[in-house]
């Protein structure tokens, strides 16, 4: 078991644990601290989840929109390459055949 499941199981408040946490925010903690203090922690919890979803899913959108370009420039270079490496031989051949 975690440590942060012991300490909830001894009656400590999640706030509490989150204030040690590095990884957090001072946002989050803060609507924990208010949603323990109001009673409404599972709309808190459902606020933070759609919060960090939507932030993820636009981090998501620049990303797949800035390596969009570099992919269609890659996949437009090999397929000009597989393009050259068949038409350069058709060209010597015919080439060849006039002289």
């Amino acid at each position: 078991m975690s440590l942060w499941s012991e300490q909830m199981k001894k009656g400590s408040r999640l706030s509490n644990l989150l204030i040690f946490e590095k990884e957090t925010f001072a946002f989050d903690s803060s609507i924990i601290v208010a949603a323990e203090r109001s009673g409404t922690m599972e709309n808190a919890l459902d606020y933070l989840s759609e919060y960090y979803e939507n932030k993820l899913n636009s981090i998501i959108k620049v990303i797949s929109s800035t390596a969009e370009p570099v992919l269609l420039i890659f996949v437009g270079s090999i397929v000009a390459l597989v393009a050259l490496s068949v038409i350069l031989p058709i060209y010597k051949m015919t080439g060849s055949m006039g002289t």
